[in-house]
């Protein structure tokens, strides 16, 4: 989490994607600093969030790429 200091990653939102045990501790990272913590699958988790599937996942990005690209906020 130390990088998430520094350029270019400073000032920006952490995301953290996984699907399996040993990504937990980037999820409680991701939730410590504010960010978005995604797990993939079933299973108890720390995540924030889950998405049935990599299909999912992918929908997922593509929804978050167009609205990047059309918000003031994003692109």
């Amino acid at each position: 989490a130390e990088f998430m200091r520094e350029a270019p990653f400073a000032g920006r939102v952490p995301v953290f994607v996984g699907d399996d045990i040993t990504d937990e501790d980037g999820f409680r990272a991701a939730n410590r600093l504010g960010g978005l913590s995604v797990k993939v699958g079933d299973g108890p988790s720390a995540a924030g969030w889950r998405l049935e599937g990599v299909r999912q996942v992918l929908d997922w990005l593509d929804g978050f790429v167009q609205w990047s690209a059309s918000s003031p906020l994003g692109g």
